[in-house]
């Protein structure tokens, strides 16, 4: 399952949680393995396993990054082994994905913050102009982090 970012890959977690009980969860952002980032839920479908792996965009693309090197260049890279620069490079791109990721979760959790303070009713005059200057830095910041996340995604697409 891919999900547009951190917010939602929790949404979706606590949402397999809740529909089946004794859930294990296994949290790769936590601790990545070789540069995979994704959590998995195994779940028990009757009486089989059955392992969802829950990831955000990015860690996709890392995810299709890494198996095509593997293919392409070295079948041991995914796992940590293989040619030591491509591994390494995974890994930088690995903890810059995740960065961007913290990022854009920080920000829409002070979007939301922010958002409830626009919804106020009965505003005092003198903090209009400082809530209109508040959005106006937000509206900014969320075309910055969408822009740099079109500009990643890019990237990934021009290297295949």
């Amino acid at each position: 399952m891919v999900v547009r970012g951190l917010a939602e890959q929790n949404r979706a977690v606590n949402d397999l949680i809740a529909l089946f009980e004794n859930s294990t969860i296994i949290d790769r952002r936590k601790r990545p393995s070789h540069g995979y980032r994704a959590i998995h839920v195994v779940v028990r479908n009757n009486v089989k396993l059955v392992e969802v792996q829950v990831r955000t965009t990015l860690q996709h693309e890392w995810a299709e990054l890494s198996e095509k090197a593997s293919d392409l260049v070295d079948s041991e890279i995914k796992y940590g082994r293989g040619e030591p620069y491509l591994a390494e490079k995974l890994l930088r791109i690995s903890s810059f994905f995740a960065e961007q990721e913290r990022g854009e979760l920080e920000f829409e959790e002070f979007e939301a913050g922010v958002s409830s303070l626009l919804s106020l009713r009965d505003v005092p005059p003198e903090l209009t102009q400082k809530l209109d200057d508040l959005r106006g830095i937000v509206d900014k910041w969320r075309k910055q982090l969408t822009s740099a996340k079109v500009e990643i995604m890019q990237i990934l697409k021009d290297e295949d």
